[in-house]
């Protein structure tokens, strides 16, 4: 996937200012665009360092004035959770759900998936290198 379309998706226990906040700083390089709906919590952003656009659902979809959206991410969930299993979710499983989707987006091509799940092993678990306990 090229950079410029990445992502990165995650859980989190609690949605809160400051578990975003620290989410973002820990992922989101200063100085970034972020596109958000118009939640209180985002509010920060600016004086963290980051551009903050923003679309406000209760009146639009697309700004009129900058002409952002949330579009691109909310399809980004849509495609994330049709992905999902259908029958027998398990919230305890929840993050290798989100492992599986990112790995399947970052690599669409199936006939190349298995070569590059095996390169991520290997990179992993090198048997030139002893593993650590």
């Amino acid at each position: 996937m090229p950079a410029d379309k990445s992502c990165v998706l995650g859980s989190c226990r609690e949605r809160d200012r400051e578990t975003l906040l620290n989410v973002i700083k820990e992922r989101v390089e200063p100085g970034t665009t972020i596109i958000s709906d118009c939640w209180h919590a985002y509010n920060c952003l600016e004086e963290e360092g980051y551009r903050h656009l923003t679309v406000n659902h209760s009146i639009n979809f697309v700004d009129p004035n900058t002409h952002v959206h949330t579009n691109t991410i909310e399809r980004l969930w849509r495609e994330a959770k049709r992905k999902f299993p259908l029958f027998d979710r398990r919230k305890k499983h929840f993050v290798g759900y989100l492992a599986k989707t990112m790995f399947l987006m970052t690599f669409p091509n199936s006939n190349q998936r298995f070569h590059h799940f095996l390169v991520e092993a290997a990179a992993l678990y090198n048997p030139q290198q002893p593993q650590q306990s």
